[in-house]
């Protein structure tokens, strides 16, 4: 009886230290886990901030500077079929291209589901002073945000 007792004592030992080891690593890989899990959502959150600045960095680049006829014609043939508007102001008359965008600077832009009343073709007439776009003139530029602060558009002004 007695080699019976120390051999269920022997179970019972073995038994809880083998729960308490168990419970022991469980905690300690939940707590591995979940700081890979926050390192992970951390770079995910730096990943998404880097594609954003990129993107962003595109429009922005066009902010107070000076970019020829040409590239505003380039940039009206790449976004005429995105959600994306495209303002240029020669002397008193604006023309929209791409989608419609409307408002100002100060007030913030909003972007129209409708196609600007401006056409690639329209920029490219010569007989259409008010809308001609002469690839071989400066143009100032200024990215359009919308009340949010998200780019929306951007406006260039032919530089006498």
């Amino acid at each position: 009886m007695h080699d019976n007792m120390s051999d269920i004592v022997r179970i019972i030992i073995i038994a809880v230290v083998s729960i308490g080891l168990t419970v022991t690593l469980l905690y300690f890989f939940t707590d591995v886990f979940d700081s890979k899990m926050g390192q992970l959502n951390e770079m995910n959150s730096e990943s998404d901030e880097m594609v954003a600045n990129v993107r962003d960095g595109k429009y922005t680049r066009y902010e107070d500077t000076e970019v020829s006829g040409s590239e505003v014609l380039n940039l009206i043939k790449k976004y005429k079929r995105e959600d994306f508007g495209i303002l240029v102001t020669i002397g008193s008359t604006t023309t929209n291209y791409c989608k419609a965008l409307t408002g100002s600077a100060s007030a913030g832009y909003t972007l129209g589901t409708g196609q600007g009343s401006g056409s690639l073709a329209d920029a490219k007439d010569i007989t259409k002073p008010t809308l001609y776009i002469n690839p071989t003139r400066n143009y100032s530029g200024e990215v359009c945000y919308d009340n949010q602060g998200n780019i929306v558009g951007l406006h260039f002004t032919l530089e006498n």
